[in-house]
């Protein structure tokens, strides 16, 4: 996906019309990062829902 230079994975999850205000996690490139992480060429997102319970 073609995304603007300084494009945060907030700015994705925008694009995308998901909710910003549900709990979730982000690895890029397999690592965590937080939702203002600045996207860059070829990185690989991974957006997974926050797992709670016991």
């Amino acid at each position: 996906m073609d995304m603007a230079d300084g494009a945060t994975i907030d700015d994705l999850l925008a694009l995308l019309k998901l909710p910003v205000d549900t709990p979730k996690v982000f690895t890029v490139n397999d690592t965590n990062e937080k939702a203002d992480y600045v996207l860059n060429d070829n990185d690989f997102l991974k957006i997974f829902p926050m797992a709670m319970g016991g």
